[in-house]
C-alpha cells in the first residue's frame, strides 16, 4: 500500500511539474495547489501505558488561494499513518 501511494504521489509531481512548463510566464491567478510530504519518527504518549516508539509517515494535497494582504487560505486532505516498533518481552 505504502508503495502504491508513493507512485502515485511521484506520478502526481511530475504532471505537475509539465503542467507548470505549459503556463504563461504572467499568471495572475491567485488560485494554487500545495503538495507535501514528510517521514519520520515519533513517540505515542499513553497516560497509564507504555510510551510508543514508531515510524510517521504524513502527506497534505492541498488548493490554496492567496488574499490581497499576502495571507493565504487552503483546504485539501491529509493523511498521517503511525507505526509501531515490534516489541521484545
Amino acid at each position: 500500500m505504502k508503495k502504491n501511494l508513493f507512485l502515485l504521489l511521484a506520478l502526481f509531481c511530475s504532471f505537475s511539474l509539465f503542467a507548470q512548463d505549459s503556463q504563461k510566464e504572467e499568471d495572475n491567478s491567485k488560485f494554487g495547489m500545495q503538495v507535501s510530504s514528510k517521514i519520520g519518527y515519533g513517540t505515542l504518549v499513553q497516560s497509564g501505558k507504555v510510551d510508543l516508539h514508531g515510524t510517521v509517515n504524513s502527506g497534505n494535497f492541498l488548493f490554496t488561494y492567496q488574499l490581497p494582504g499576502g495571507a493565504s487560505i487552503g483546504t485539501g486532505i491529509g493523511l498521517m499513518e503511525f507505526r509501531q516498533e515490534k516489541i521484545i518481552p
